[in-house]
């Protein structure tokens, strides 16, 4: 029987589909975002010349929990094959947040 779905899903299908749920999650559930992350990743959030690092999940959590999210604007979405089956996606765009 003939699959209804194609063999192989590239990298772009992927970043897009995956940019899609994370950032839906962050603004609608930002208290499921850190699942989105392991226990070796590491979140980086620039504000102007303020920069804040959390590396670990509890951390990328509170961090998460701090942004207090009012709107989402993506503005590109690259990706590309890496090591190991491994896929880098880069987003731009505008996140804002409520004072």
């Amino acid at each position: 029987m003939a699959s209804l779905f194609s063999s192989s899903v590239t990298a772009s299908q992927v970043g897009s589909y995956f940019v899609q749920q994370y950032y839906q999650v962050l603004q609608q559930q930002p208290q499921f975002a850190h699942q989105f992350y392991t226990g070796s990743s590491t979140m980086v959030r620039v504000d102007g010349e303020s920069t804040q690092t959390a590396s670990a999940i509890y951390q990328i959590h509170m961090l998460v929990q701090s942004l207090h999210l009012s709107g989402i604007e993506i503005k590109t979405i690259n990706s590309v094959e890496s090591w190991s089956e491994g896929i880098i996606v880069v987003v731009s765009g505008s996140v804002k947040s409520r004072p």
